[in-house]
């Protein structure tokens, strides 16, 4: 632990010089109380002629970095002095500098004992107390020198930092709050202000603490965007997109920014204000890979498939290394029944990064879709590949109990979709599955359970009540 002090630049001199001055006027023996309650220093025209010879001796030798003599000489100053304060701070900054922290605690300690409300002395321990991994002593401690100087803010600050780490969140936000007023509008403060508020769920003084911040960084379009996402954590659409407006003003070369308004407004069923917002971030940065596959999401969203399959070309011919433009133009071909262009794709991916569990799965399940058994053992190759990558991925799950499903191999298929189902239960498309492979094992009525959760989940009605009738006499 590293204390600045300016000790060490002007006490040689400084000593010396009144040394000097000693030496005509003759010394003062200390009386114990030297700088007060108030401010806890002992002047060196307060020690003993003796204990100041010493004091001179010890202030060279730590001028020129030679700790341990230094401790030697100013603890024989303290024989002389047994009551100087100012002698048990240097004797404990220099165990400090040695690393000797137990050391210096002690000698504090001592010093505490001859004057309990030294500010300098309890506020040195409790820095030594949290550099020894005492917390709940550097607690007390700090609570302590607040209590003696309730406008001590570097004790205010420590006590923050412990009630973080022990997980006090009241109290840590009360310091900060009282930080604050102390020291006036602060960024560092004001971010971990804001995280503890978030972190306690109130959401509503976080985005309070962020909008100061925003007052003090006007320009810093990461505050807006976080005040976005609070606003959208308490349900307020409108506010969050006019945030999320604002930081699009101060930077809008950030894809990000126009990324949330975009699928903001598509998850709000706003398609023209959805594509109006793609196409004017298109026209600021048209070769933007981020906003291509944004595009193409979009696009595919309102069934505009042939903009969608544009943006994800453009996007590769600008980054022909781009796994995520290939696994989503596989998936593109893939929706729309395109088997062997939805292959190319994907082979194409595969040769960039053959062990990418993502592009593994879409591959596999693709084939298993495709329903050319020629190709389902290299597809269980793949996702069992998948599956040694994320054994716990539900959607690797479906794929393989699907594919087995395909196969013909029901009972192996149950223990995979069931597996799955239990992973993600609201799946629909994985109680689909669970369906039709209940259904071709002759439990009909579990397959109309699988069948009626998968509606109720959000699945294709239309479709699964056409497998609900056939079950009908």
């Amino acid at each position: 632990m590293k204390r600045q002090t300016i000790r060490i630049l002007l006490f040689p001199i400084l000593v010396v010089f009144l040394a000097g001055c000693a030496s005509q006027q003759g010394m003062r023996t200390s009386s114990g109380t030297g700088r007060g309650a108030d401010d806890g220093f002992d002047t060196p025209m307060s020690y003993s002629p003796k204990a100041m010879e010493y004091v001179i001796e010890a202030a060279y030798h730590e001028s020129i970095g030679d700790y341990v003599t230094a401790v030697h000489k100013y603890n024989q100053a303290l024989l002389h002095d047994s009551t100087s304060i100012s002698l048990f701070q240097a004797i404990a900054e220099n165990y400090n500098r040695l690393g000797e922290y137990d050391s210096a605690k002690i000698v504090l300690q001592r010093g505490l004992r001859i004057r309990p409300d030294d500010r300098v002395l309890l506020g040195f321990l409790g820095d030594l107390q949290l550099e020894l991994g005492e917390q709940d002593e550097a607690l007390r401690t700090f609570e302590r020198l607040i209590d003696l100087d309730p406008a001590n803010a570097d004790a205010w600050h420590s006590l923050a930092s412990i009630y973080v780490r022990k997980g006090m969140q009241e109290e840590a936000i009360e310091a900060y709050n009282k930080i604050l007023k102390l020291e006036g509008p602060d960024l560092d403060v004001y971010i971990r202000l804001a995280t503890l508020y978030t972190i306690a769920d109130s959401l509503a003084e976080a985005i309070d603490v962020y909008s100061r911040m925003e007052d003090l960084r006007p320009g810093d379009h990461q505050i807006p965007f976080t005040i976005g996402g609070l606003y959208l954590e308490l349900g307020d659409s409108l506010k969050a997109d006019s945030t999320f407006a604002r930081a699009v003003e101060k930077e809008p070369e950030e894809p990000r920014n126009w990324g949330i308004r975009i699928r903001l407004a598509a998850v709000q069923g706003d398609s023209t204000k959805a594509l109006r917002l793609l196409h004017q971030a298109l026209e600021r940065m048209p070769e933007e890979p981020e906003i291509l596959e944004l595009a193409s999401n979009i696009y595919s969203r309102y069934d505009q498939l042939e903009k969608a399959e544009e943006a994800l070309r453009k996007s590769l011919e600008i980054d022909s290394t781009n796994v995520n433009a290939y696994i989503n133009l596989g998936f593109l071909y893939h929706d729309r029944n395109m088997w062997d262009k939805a292959e190319e794709v994907y082979r194409e991916g595969l040769k960039l990064d053959s062990l990418n569990a993502g592009l593994l799965n879409n591959f596999a399940y693709m084939l298993s879709e495709a329903g050319d058994p020629s190709k389902y053992k290299e597809a269980l190759e793949m996702v069992n590949l998948a599956l040694e990558l994320d054994e716990d991925r539900s959607s690797y799950l479906d794929t393989k109990g699907w594919l087995l499903y395909q196969m013909g191999r029901y009972v192996e298929a149950m223990g995979f979709l069931e597996r799955a189902a239990e992973l993600d239960p609201g799946n629909p498309e994985i109680l689909d599955h669970l369906g039709e492979l209940y259904y071709q094992m002759g439990q009909h009525e579990m397959a109309r359970e699988r069948w009626l959760q998968a509606i109720a989940a959000g699945g294709d009605e239309e479709q699964i009540k056409t497998k609900l009738d056939r079950m009908d006499p």
